[in-house]
């Protein structure tokens, strides 16, 4: 049991490291890293309709994340889904990083 806690605090601490900025605001380790787990964290059908375009530091020091549609057709869909995505990321990492979610075509 507390190899499960030690090893949970150690995954959450990496995390929170990678979710870090280099000195232009790009959070490339952390679009590496949510991009690789993307299906698992957002689900199939989320998956199959956007990937993640960007992850830009916001002024608050969250961060600002902007999803791609891979087909136009599916736009005004992937607009309702934003908010569930931004839920399944914070969930996954274990605390509150993304504050917004946009969507592009």
């Amino acid at each position: 049991m507390a190899l499960k806690k030690l090893s949970e605090l150690a995954e959450k601490v990496i995390l929170k490291s990678i979710a870090k900025s280099d000195k232009e605001g790009n959070n490339y380790v952390l679009i590496y890293k949510l991009s690789k787990r993307w299906k698992n964290i957002v689900g199939d059908e989320i998956a199959s309709m956007m990937k993640i375009h960007s992850i830009s530091d916001d002024v608050d020091g969250s961060k600002f994340m902007m999803l791609k549609v891979m087909n136009s057709a599916y736009s005004v869909e992937a607009n309702m889904y934003k908010e569930i995505v931004k839920q399944r990321i914070n969930t996954h990492l274990g605390y509150d990083i993304i504050s917004k979610v946009m969507v592009i075509s």
